[in-house]
């Protein structure tokens, strides 16, 4: 069984009144992505000049990408490059690296939903951090959103668990603080059953040119909030899929915890038996079928929807 973990990719215009990209447009950032990579491939060139380079001189670039008109689909390497290799007493080398060479290479096989705008990667020991891919994937589309897509940021945010937070919710006594960070979609795919609570604040957004909002509540000094607002509430939900939230608070058994959104990532597993699969493409529907699922996962859970209604 291999698992996978979910990025919610978004690009988000500069000017208010651009529109979204739409799944043409995310293909064709992966298009422009992918003529790039087969350059190099190509002449057997140097993948360094296409990659983002990491601690440790290793380097993340794409190796596969595959595009069809309802998913992008291949494969990541991590790599490094050592030049020489040397005995640890004596220093005296016994090797040097020829063009191209590493010693150490790790694939993530992939799934981009374009509609969805949602990637599933290989989740294995060796995955860069959330905090690292963000900067990777931002870095690995750069050049093609200033190319293609020059009046557009994109942002990068994992996909968590709800049911988390509806775990906390249920189960704090009190709060000490509460902090949500969220960056709006301009896709209209809001979270079910909140479409009204945002409606006024997404287009006073919109209007302003504001496309992130950070919002906290805390308690005084040595005391503590009974509960929060509904406001906290409805960005927490939102933060799941657009964005990150940490609590600080008592538990039922008066113990002050700490909750962080990005410790719980939506993560799926989906099994590489290909028994009751005709090809490898089959394999990569069914990575592509998780995206749903963690898409699901990710909107705001029935405890806290409940919460936010009876205000």
């Amino acid at each position: 069984m291999a698992t996978y973990k979910y990025y919610n990719v978004q690009m988000l215009p500069l000017i208010n009144k651009k529109k979204s990209i739409g799944k043409e447009g995310y293909i064709a950032l992966f298009e422009h992505l992918s003529t790039k990579l087969s350059s190099v491939l190509s002449t057997q060139g140097d993948l360094r000049s296409i990659a983002v380079p990491l601690r440790n001189d290793f380097f993340f670039c794409p190796y596969e990408i595959n595009i069809r008109e309802d998913m992008i689909y291949g494969k990541f390497i991590k790599f490094d490059k050592v030049d020489v290799v040397r005995k640890t007493i004596s220093r005296e080398q016994t090797y040097a690296a020829g063009f191209g060479e590493s010693s150490k290479i790790y694939e993530y096989r992939f799934v981009f939903d374009p509609l969805l705008h949602i990637l599933a990667i290989e989740d294995t020991a060796s995955l860069p951090s959330a905090n690292v891919l963000y900067i990777v994937f931002k870095e690995l589309f750069k050049e093609s959103r200033r190319k293609l897509y020059r009046k557009y940021r994109m942002t990068v945010d994992e996909l968590t668990a709800s049911a988390s937070l509806d775990k906390v919710i249920n189960d704090a006594k009190g709060y000490y603080s509460f902090r949500s960070e969220i960056t709006f979609s301009n896709s209209n795919d809001f979270l079910a059953g909140l479409e009204e609570l945002l409606e006024n604040i997404e287009t006073e957004m919109k209007d302003k040119g504001i496309d992130k909002v950070e919002h906290k509540e805390s308690a005084d000094r040595d005391s503590i909030m009974s509960d929060v607002s509904t406001n906290a509430l409805v960005y927490a939900g939102l933060s799941c899929k657009f964005g990150n939230t940490e609590i600080t608070y008592k538990d039922k058994s008066n113990k002050k915890k700490v909750f962080k959104m990005a410790d719980y990532p939506v993560r799926n597993r989906v099994s590489e038996s290909m028994k009751k699969r005709d090809s490898f493409l089959d394999y990569y529907y069914d990575i592509k079928n998780t995206i749903n699922d963690a898409n699901n996962s990710a909107r705001a859970g029935n405890g806290l929807l409940k919460k936010i209604r009876e205000g």
